[in-house]
């Protein structure tokens, strides 16, 4: 088991040492999670703001005096086993530092996700992108290159694709046949939104006013779903998705195939529903064809007919993000 692997790290005293990109509201927010996982530590913070990044490792437990900045890595290293943390404006810095283990991009820039990432590529460090936004623009070339060097590049769980690709899995070794593969989404879509309409609960959440934006105008759930359906080699049913409204009774019916009275043209398609009994969650409508497990999946109180769904009713963002680098 996976807390058991860090535990056994971190009672030898060898945790696994993260350079992260990002201390934003999502960066901080992965520091500040790592601080309570044994056998994981964050030991450099990259961010174009400095004192960002200081505040972000303060807020997590660590000594103003432990934390210094350093831009290349000579100077780093020296840092780094001196047992103090480093903070720096660079990127490409982590992936170039021996007592650095793996590199986590958590900004939602596609280019500092490149930066990033290709860093790590250059310097043979393997990368997890807490980033869809870095993933849907680049990702193919990264992970192709990736490839190449030898080094792993994934996306993250915690956010949407990730857990989803969990539930396909699972899904996929049970030979169950996948239909559509997506998402609930979080609040009501309104296309017109825009940065100054959602001012006022972007600002009571502390969020940033364009990132709230995107959640509302579907931004981020069409990032989402690409990043899945790239991931699976699935396609949207239409272009821009349908996002019907759905709870857990009705959602195996809407997405049925067309030829037995749902929305789905094609099997493995991607898409996502409204309503807040599905929001945050992760789903996979399966279509099963032996009568036998049918029936047992009705028994357990999967659904009824020959399409089930399989359902995650939550995803943790980057509070779960640790586990994929570990």
């Amino acid at each position: 088991m996976i807390y058991q692997e860090l535990a056994k790290l971190d009672a030898e005293g060898r945790p696994i040492r993260v350079g992260v990109s990002g201390a934003g509201w999502i960066g901080t927010g992965f520091v500040q999670q790592c601080s309570h996982v044994k056998g994981m530590e964050v030991t450099v913070l990259a961010d174009a703001d400095l004192k960002l990044a200081r505040e972000t490792f303060i807020h997590s437990g660590v000594r103003p005096e432990d934390i210094i900045e350093a831009h290349i890595p000579g100077r780093a290293m020296d840092v780094l086993r001196a047992g103090k943390k480093v903070i720096t404006g660079s990127y490409q810095l982590a992936a170039q530092l021996e007592d650095v283990d793996i590199v986590a991009d958590i900004t939602p820039s596609p280019a500092i996700g490149a930066e990033t990432a290709l860093s790590c590529i250059a310097h043979g460090k393997d990368v997890v992108m807490v980033n869809i936004e870095a993933d849907v623009t680049v990702g193919a070339i990264l992970k192709r290159k990736a490839a190449q060097a030898g080094i792993l590049y994934t996306v993250s769980s915690g956010d949407e694709p990730g857990c989803l690709m969990g539930l396909y899995d699972f899904v996929m070794t049970l030979g169950f046949e996948p239909i559509v593969i997506g998402k609930g989404k979080n609040n009501p879509l309104d296309p017109s939104a825009n940065p100054d309409m959602v001012m006022e609960s972007a600002r009571k959440a502390n969020k940033d006013l364009y990132q709230v934006a995107s959640y509302v105008d579907g931004t981020k759930t069409m990032f989402e779903m690409t990043c899945a359906a790239n991931a699976v080699g699935a396609r949207p049913i239409q272009r821009g998705m349908i996002g019907p409204q759905a709870d857990q009774d009705t959602v195996s019916q809407i997405f049925a195939l067309e030829e037995d009275g749902g929305l789905t043209k094609q099997a493995n398609s991607v898409d996502f529903v409204q309503g807040s009994a599905m929001s945050g969650g992760v789903f996979v409508v399966t279509r099963v064809s032996d009568e036998r497990i049918r029936a047992d999946l009705e028994y357990l109180k999967v659904g009824h007919g020959k399409y089930f769904t399989f359902f995650r009713p939550y995803h943790l963002w980057f509070i779960e993000a640790p586990i994929s680098v570990a």
